[in-house]
Formats: structure tokens, C-alpha cells, sequence
């Protein structure tokens, strides 16, 4: 639970997804409760620390079945052939 105490404050960091959008009711309302609210293009978190495994992962899973597979794809990775 968030807590309104004036000894504590939190911090809140956005990076420049859209998707990430707040608008100035929610901001002001995370403000009450001692968020200090940083948005930025530069600083992105998830992509650090969650989405890059995520990425490795998955690439790697695609990697597997791709030199795995009797399947031909193009350039852009399409399937070439009848499904």
C-alpha cells in the first residue's frame, strides 16, 4: 500500500512509450502520495532488465527451430512454400 508519509518518497521512472502515457489527473494523484515522476526517452529500464532476456530467449528459441527446420523462409523470414 502506498503510503502518504511526508518522511518517505517514491519514484516513478517512464520511459518515451506511448503507451506509458499519464495524463495530468493521474499525475497529480501520484503526486499526493510523494512520487517524484521522471519521463524520459533516454533511460529505458525494462528493455535492461527485463525485455533484453526475453529477447535473447526467444531468439534463441527461433534460432533452434530455424536450423532445425526443413522449411525455406526469405530474407524476411517469410515461409516459402504451401502451408
Amino acid at each position: 500500500m502506498l503510503s502518504n508519509s511526508p518522511n518517505k518518497r517514491g519514484f516513478l521512472l517512464i520511459d518515451g512509450f506511448r503507451g506509458h502515457f499519464i495524463s495530468d489527473d493521474l499525475e497529480k494523484e501520484i503526486k499526493q502520495f510523494k512520487f517524484d515522476i521522471c519521463k524520459t526517452k533516454y533511460l529505458q529500464p525494462m528493455d535492461l532488465a527485463v525485455n533484453r532476456s526475453l529477447k535473447k530467449f526467444y531468439g534463441q528459441k527461433w534460432e533452434d527451430y530455424i536450423s532445425s527446420s526443413t522449411k525455406t523462409f526469405n530474407k524476411s523470414w517469410k515461409y516459402q512454400g504451401s502451408i
